[in-house]
């Protein structure tokens, strides 16, 4: 063991893929710069690459087509020459490129990738510019409708490739109570993809014998489905515990974008219920209670999502304080209606950690402190950024004579949260149409019995389809952690911080089109107080001017909330998104 340690030390890595790393200017979170390579370790990363497909349209197998004319293979947006625009473009490969060389990783674990055709080429022409280049490649088809896959890139061989497309998860049956409940039939929104990477003997480590380690690199479902996640995760456990009982001694890591946080319980009552380690469960998830937060969130909607998760046996492996995410551009666009600015690479950051390939020596290696020049620069930016993100409206548009009333917006839910500083508050809209402009519409909300609103706010010149809803929120945070999922259209604002007495109303054009609750009545110990609770929408109601309609709305009744960690695990959840036109 000695005489192999210092081999490893006396061995030299390239430290950050010797890139010309310069951060954006649109950094929000993780850290600016890549920390430098530690002699004698293994780089392991995961990165969700955005929809990284390509522009020809004949995949294989065939995609579920939308209708005759349009492809998943390709964005939403038509072009000028009335085609559909590609996800990735030349620009956004580049990009993607540029944080892979900086990142450095020896084996980078990828989620939203086409084909291992498709990553073959950006390995062959992009990276291979950038003078890094991967000598194996790993992706299959995981049963997603839309084609995309969980791929490896590896400068170790990669074998014993397995996924499992068609598993059925109806013969999960999780004990105890919390678990959100799933329809008969289900199945991997996008199955994991196994396999094992061996770092050979004689190698530039110079090891003494082979190092082995298997990889489970899973995309887990997105949005407001925590019951799918769940069962995910546990299927993925019963293959773990295959796996361990048949060899004992094996490592093993989960990896990649699990669309929830650590304390979901689709992380912490599957993966960490076993006894998998998350080396960064240090980081906190809210700068309130923790100034370098922002450092460790992974997605640009101010969540950490996407782990790297290690088994008892793979944890003896890791070089403490060696993990951190390397920021890239968080600058907000429209994604329905255009493509990402320049300087986007994805809507994820790479996750990065250092292991010594060698049982149990991840203790001979030590990760170097964060400069504190990365970090000011990282937090300052993350500052600057963050507070520019938020709407700064606090006015209604004025009134147009020749503006024809539509009543397409309706208010759906309100919710009055239990955690910390009565968090998180939330209204929740609806479309009840298709909204060419939201920024026509406003709210005010109305405290304490008084009949003046205040902290009018106007919402963004966005286009929205029927039946779309849009959250504002006192804080994003702890609405997103809370909810389990992050909503394409949620806006932070003082209006939303409601304290379940308060009125509040919606406007069209400057003109009041609906209400929830009595203006000018404090709304304590009335039949539409909702404090430390929620009031839903019923489906079917329609906008109520200017008048209160209490019987379209169900109100939880107070403190209902209470004690709740998470909506998916409340007695009575918030209904969130469930308003329908009928």
């Amino acid at each position: 063991m000695v005489i192999q340690t210092i081999a490893l030390f006396t061995t030299l890595l390239v430290a950050a893929g010797g890139s010309n790393w310069e951060p954006s200017s649109h950094h929000t979170y993780g850290l600016t710069q890549p920390m430098p390579r530690i002699p004698g370790t293994v780089r392991i990363a995961t990165y969700n690459l955005l929809n990284f497909f390509d522009d020809d349209v004949n995949h294989e197998p065939a995609l579920a087509p939308r209708d005759a004319t349009t492809s998943y293979e390709l964005s939403d947006i038509i072009g000028s020459n009335g085609k559909q625009i590609p996800h990735t473009s030349d620009a956004r490969r580049k990009e993607l490129a540029k944080v892979i060389q900086a990142v450095d990783a020896d084996i980078l674990l990828l989620q939203e990738v086409e084909s291992k055709e498709v990553l073959a080429a950006f390995n062959d022409n992009e990276l291979a510019e950038l003078g890094c280049k991967y000598a194996y490649i790993a992706s299959e088809d995981v049963g997603y409708y839309r084609g995309i896959e969980q791929s490896i890139l590896s400068r170790f061989p990669i074998s014993d490739i397995k996924t499992w497309p068609n598993a059925n998860l109806d013969s999960i049956n999780p004990e105890g109570i919390g678990w959100s409940d799933v329809p008969k039939n289900l199945s991997f929104q996008r199955s994991p993809l196994c396999a094992t990477v061996t770092i050979p003997a004689n190698s530039n480590l110079e090891l003494k014998k082979d190092y082995k380690i298997t990889f489970f690199v899973v995309h887990h479902k997105a949005g407001n489905n925590a019951g799918h996640r769940e069962r995910e995760g546990l299927q993925i456990v019963e293959y773990i515990k295959a796996l361990e009982k048949n060899n004992p001694e094996m490592n093993i890591v989960v990896a990649g974008d699990f669309n929830a946080q650590s304390h979901y319980k689709s992380v912490r009552s599957t993966y960490l219920a076993i006894d998998m380690h998350d080396p960064m469960k240090h980081r906190a998830s809210n700068i309130e209670y923790d100034p370098d937060a922002p450092l460790w969130k992974t997605h640009v909607s101010n969540r950490s999502i996407d782990f790297l998760l290690f088994n008892n046996n793979a944890h003896e492996e890791i070089v403490l304080n060696s993990g951190f995410i390397l920021g890239t551009s968080s600058q907000q666009y429209d994604w329905r209606n255009s493509t990402p600015p320049q300087g986007i690479a994805s809507d994820h950051f790479p996750v990065v950690m250092d292991i010594v390939p060698i049982e149990g020596g991840g203790d001979v290696a030590i990760a170097p402190a964060w400069p504190s020049k990365v970090v000011n620069e990282s937090l300052a930016l993350h500052k600057k950024n963050s507070n520019a993100k938020q709407s700064t409206k606090t006015t209604s548009k004025p009134k147009n004579a020749n503006y024809k009333q539509t009543d397409a917006l309706i208010i759906s839910g309100i919710f009055d949260g239990p955690l910390k500083g009565g968090k998180p508050k939330l209204i929740e809209l609806t479309a009840l149409q298709d909204i060419p402009d939201l920024s026509m519409y406003s709210l005010a909300r109305f405290v304490n019995g008084s009949d003046k609103g205040k902290n009018s706010f106007s919402l963004e010149p966005v286009t929205i389809k029927k039946g779309d809803a849009v959250f504002i929120t006192s804080d994003i945070a702890p609405a997103t952690e809370y909810f389990g999922f992050t909503p394409d259209y949620i806006y932070k604002s003082g209006v939303a911080n409601n304290n379940g007495d308060d009125a509040i109303s919606l406007y069209e054009n400057g003109e009041m089109i609906d209400v929830f609750g009595v203006i000018g009545e404090d709304g304590s110990k009335t039949s539409w107080e909702y404090t430390d609770g929620w009031a839903y929408r019923k489906s079917g109601s329609t906008p109520s001017g200017n008048v209160f309609a209490n019987d379209d709305w169900t109100v939880s009744g107070k403190d209902v909330n209470d004690n709740n960690l998470t909506n998916s695990e409340a007695g009575t959840p918030f209904p969130i998104q469930s308003f329908t036109t009928n």
